[in-house]
Parts: structure tokens; sequence; C-alpha cells
């Protein structure tokens, strides 16, 4: 319940602003980079880290595809 929470908060601040959600920069699974610099993480989103940050090869595999599916989903 907590994801959908988060994952519903993302997508009305996109809504609500659809030309700052074409400027938005994908840092990885859980965390944005907005059109100023700040980084904005998904609250209630914990995704896979990827490069040096994770903790085994499985974890760094499932890292790369959270990014490449919120980068689906921010566009």
């Amino acid at each position: 319940m907590r994801r959908r929470r988060g994952f519903a908060l993302i997508v009305v601040m996109l809504l609500a602003a659809p030309a700052a959600a074409a400027t938005l920069a994908v840092v990885d699974g859980d965390t944005v980079r907005a059109p100023d610099g700040r980084l904005v993480r998904l609250v209630g989103l914990n995704a896979p880290e990827s490069g040096g940050r994770a903790l085994c090869d499985r974890e760094r595999r499932l890292g790369v595809i959270a990014k490449a599916r919120l980068r689906e989903l921010v566009r």
C-alpha cells in the first residue's frame, strides 16, 4: 500500500506540471533530478542500487531494470 501512495504522489506531481516532467533526469530507480538540480527521492519506494552501491551482481542488474522502468514512467 505504501508503494502505491508513493507512486501516486509522483504521478500527481507529474500531471500537475507536464512541462517539467519532460525535463526530469532519472538518477536511479527511486530518485530523479529536478530541472533546478535538486535530487528528489520518491516517497515509499526503495529500488535496488546500481553501480558501485549495489551489494551484489543481482542487485546491480535489478537496479538497472528499476532505473529503466522509472525512465519509462516519467516520459
